[in-house]
């Protein structure tokens, strides 16, 4: 080796030297920080230990297979391992020998960083084989503890908590199921505790009754009764036991005994009242339903006596002590044997035991002896009681004076089967004397008839002489009618004075000889208390077996010859014909047809104008109904009205007029040609039957019209039903602002002195006296005081019927105001009419209200 390479050598070598010294170093100081990260990480995981050994919280770390790699001091204690070796690789599975090993196994599995879970209500046992309810928290462990995918699990003991959970679930339970109404309120009377079946009884719920007042569902008295009785409790601080009662819906009262208490707090004060109450709604019912018997059997009319086994008396009531006249002393612990007659046999007795003995019961008449010695029957009924528990058995006997009864039974057939004012025969006898009627005449072929009855004008006598007097006329017109017939025959009151007679055997020349004679008897003058009446009847005759063979036809037809009769003029009669019979179904089919007819287009309003006389203005209009039957075709007013009124079918069909008149009258205001006061006729059954002025009212709210613009048409007869009441009633429909018209006028027997009353605005002549003006100077001279008298009351005077130029004339000269008839128009439709109406303005004959 040559010296230069040498050299070389040796600079290579020192700097080698240097290069290891400086990497000595370097390792030296990486060397160091180690030992630091070391005693740092020492520290750290002492930390964790000492965190994880000190949580007073049972602690597990799992590996994700659910291994257990570490447990802490609490852990160990509660599962009972002496070491930490005992628990590793123990399966927490088995540790905590849970049934729902799923649901943990799946958490473990769903488990991340950065969501941690909660297991809920798990329940498993200590060491000791103690039960506890915990909450898992699971967690996963990073890799700051080189335990990176392990899992922290804590287990919180909540069974304190679900101890107290239940004692609270326990406790409701006994609330909701308990049979009592339990609660509590504070002092301010707020809900504080209810139970489900408080709730149930007043129909809440158990949330909407806490915190809730009780005046929320008591009525007034309740709640005053029920806030005094806990003022009380509040005050004395000591329970009370009351009587209370709760008004549910319905109107069904409930009662209960409520023991009530105080609720103290921790330094003993009253904070709220508890109450729990019972139900005693059946005991108290009892105890009524005893007092009632008790009332019944003290205060009926019937006497009791109860006997023991040994047949002596116990107890009698207050009837048995009247009706015998024995005193309760006189017969107590004696055998009702002291009250025999001694009119029955020692046969009868023995039967009498026999069947008390043999069936438990026996009845009939008996008859004993009163204290004073009279004897009189009874009738007896004795039931025998069997021996109930403590209760010994015994006899009880119910009676009843007959002499008292037999009297009463006389009466009571007097009443069921005559009529109270005249004491005739009532329909239940009449048809019991029909139906054997036709036995007989069935039978033995004979004949009889069947005489239907009806005095004219009669209601006119009630309503102008009172009821008084008309009972007077039907009590007469009874004796009349049974001194008119033979021995053999009925007189019966149908009712009001309707009057049905059975002639029976007789023929036909026989049955017209008695209703002549009839007739004659029913015209004799009737001397009343009020002074002499006239009076006639209308007679209708059916005859058996030629006309009907059963009772409802025969006095059917019977009933369809005095209509009949009455449509011939009355005071007359009629034989029951076919025509008859075809004009009663027709009554029939009428009914029928007009029960479907309302509300329907079949019926219509016309309208006829009224006219001022003297300027021929229009004033108003009458409304009138008319009627287009698919069935029956165009029937008459005159026809169907008079159906309508005997079935009730006035009433709908009158609010039905009102509606469509009032509407009609909107309609023209509307369409410009300004308001019409409009008339509509009021039926005795619109009248009476219902609240005319309040529908009336109504009907005009509701459709807007001005009240002046409706009159009403009342006949005289109608108001005079009842003239005091009738008055009463105007004077409502006349606050409301419409008017009123008397129809009619002149053909009825009105008192002037209610005629003055009404409170009238116009009086409408009856057609039947303006037809006749000029021929008969007697309608004149009627036609003339009706306006003179209208005018004395400051009323208006429509005449009806004004068909003739003469007519009008004669009544301009008798002062009349207006008028309606054909010859201004006859009864239009809506349209027609306002037609009509347009066209006499154009003619400036009359000029409407606007």
């Amino acid at each position: 080796m040559s010296g230069t390479d040498f050299f070389a050598t040796q600079k290579i070598l020192a700097r080698t030297e240097e290069s290891l010294h400086e990497y000595q170093a370097e390792l030296e100081l990486q060397n160091q920080a180690l030992r630091t990260a070391q005693v740092e990480t020492r520290v750290a995981l002492g930390r964790y230990r000492a965190l994880f050994e000190t949580l007073p919280l049972p602690a597990l770390v799992l590996d994700a297979h659910g291994l257990l790699q570490e447990a802490n001091t609490a852990a160990l204690i509660f599962f009972g391992f002496k070491q930490h070796r005992q628990a590793m690789n123990h399966s927490v599975f088995r540790l905590l020998g849970m049934s729902e090993d799923v649901r943990l196994a799946q958490t473990l599995k769903e488990v991340t960083a950065e969501r941690q879970q909660v297991l809920r209500d798990w329940v498993i046992r200590d060491a000791q084989g103690i039960e506890h309810t915990v909450e898992g928290h699971v967690s996963v462990l990073n890799a700051t503890f080189h335990l990176d995918g392990h899992r922290l699990l804590l287990l919180l003991d909540r069974s304190d908590q679900a101890h107290r959970e239940r004692e609270g679930q326990i406790f409701q339970a006994l609330l909701d199921n308990a049979n009592a109404l339990i609660y509590a309120f504070d002092r301010d009377g707020r809900c504080v505790l209810a139970n489900a079946h408080l709730a149930k009884v007043l129909e809440r719920t158990t949330d909407k009754l806490i915190g809730s007042a009780r005046q929320e569902w008591l009525n007034s008295t309740e709640l005053q009764l029920q806030v005094q009785n806990d003022h009380q409790v509040f005050i004395n601080q000591r329970p009370i036991t009351v009587d209370e009662t709760l008004q549910l819906r319905g109107g069904l009262k409930r009662h209960f005994v409520s023991h009530k208490f105080p609720l103290k707090d921790g330094c003993g004060r009253v904070f709220a009242v508890a109450g729990i109450s019972t139900e005693v709604t059946a005991q108290r019912q009892m105890e009524q339903r005893l007092q009632w018997a008790m009332a019944v059997f003290n205060q009926g009319s019937e006497g009791v006596l109860i006997c023991d086994e040994r047949n002596s008396i116990v107890q009698v009531n207050s009837a048995f002590q009247r009706i015998t006249g024995y005193s309760e002393d006189q017969v107590m612990g004696r055998n009702p044997s002291l009250m025999a007659s001694g009119r029955h046999d020692l046969a009868f007795y023995r039967q009498f035991w026999h069947e008390l003995v043999a069936y438990g019961h026996w009845e009939g008449e008996i008859w004993n002896r009163r204290k004073d010695g009279a004897v009189y029957p009874q009738w007896l009924r004795v039931s025998r009681v069997s021996k109930q528990g403590s209760l010994p058995g015994s006899f009880v006997g119910v009676f009843s004076d007959l002499s008292i009864r037999k009297a009463s039974e006389e009466e009571i057939e007097r009443l069921a089967f005559y009529d109270l004012l005249t004491n005739t025969p009532n329909r239940h006898l009449l048809r019991d004397r029909l139906e054997q009627a036709i036995r007989v005449g069935t039978r033995e072929r004979t004949q009889f008839a069947v005489l239907f009855l009806d005095l004219d004008h009669f209601k006119e006598v009630n309503d102008v002489h009172g009821h008084d007097v008309g009972d007077e006329v039907l009590i007469e017109v009874s004796q009349r009618l049974q001194a008119a017939l033979r021995a053999q025959d009925t007189v019966c009151r149908q009712g009001g004075d309707e009057f049905i007679l059975l002639l029976c055997p007789i023929d036909q020349p026989g049955a017209q000889i008695c209703v002549q004679k009839l007739l004659t008897a029913m015209a004799q003058p009737f001397l009343t208390t009020q002074g002499e009446l006239k009076l006639s009847a209308s007679i209708g005759v059916a005859m058996f077996p030629d006309d009907a063979r059963s009772v409802q036809t025969l006095m059917r037809n019977a009933d369809s010859a005095m209509y009949e009769a009455k449509h011939n003029g009355r005071n007359n009669y009629s034989f029951f014909s076919a025509d008859m019979a075809q004009q009663s179904a027709l009554r029939v089919a009428i009914e029928r047809s007009l029960r479907s007819a309302v509300g329907t287009d079949e019926l219509t309003l016309h309208f006829q104008p009224k006219l001022d006389l003297s300027s021929g203005a229009l004033l108003g209009a009458e409304a009138l109904l008319r009627w287009n039957s698919p069935t029956l075709g165009i029937m008459a007013p005159d026809t169907f009205i008079p159906v309508a009124e005997e079935s009730g079918l006035i009433v709908p069909l009158g609010t039905w007029v009102l509606e469509q008149a009032l509407a009609q009258i909107k309609a023209w205001h509307a369409s410009g040609m300004g308001w019409l006061q409009v008339s509509v006729n009021v039926s005795a059954g619109q009248f009476w039957k219902q609240d005319l002025p309040e529908l009336v009212a109504n009907r005009l709210r509701a459709s807007s019209v001005p009240a002046a613009m409706l009159d009403l048409e009342l006949t005289e007869r109608v108001a005079m039903v009842n003239p005091q009441e009738g008055v009463l009633i105007c004077q409502r429909l006349k606050r409301l602002g419409v008017s009123l018209s008397m129809d009619d006028f002149g053909t009825g027997y009105s008192s002037l002195s209610y005629l003055s009353r009404l409170p009238m605005d116009v009086l409408k002549i009856d057609q039947s006296f303006v037809q006749r003006l000029g021929d008969d100077q007697h309608d004149a001279q009627i036609v003339r005081s009706v306006v003179q008298l209208a005018h004395s009351l400051n009323l208006r005077t429509v005449a009806e019927g004004v068909e003739t130029t003469e007519q009008h004339r004669f009544l301009q000269t008798l002062g009349c105001d207006q008028g309606q008839g054909y010859l201004f128009a006859r009864p239009l439709p809506a349209s027609a009419f306002a037609q009509w109406w347009q066209e006499h303005l154009a003619r400036s004959l009359l000029q409407p209200f606007s």
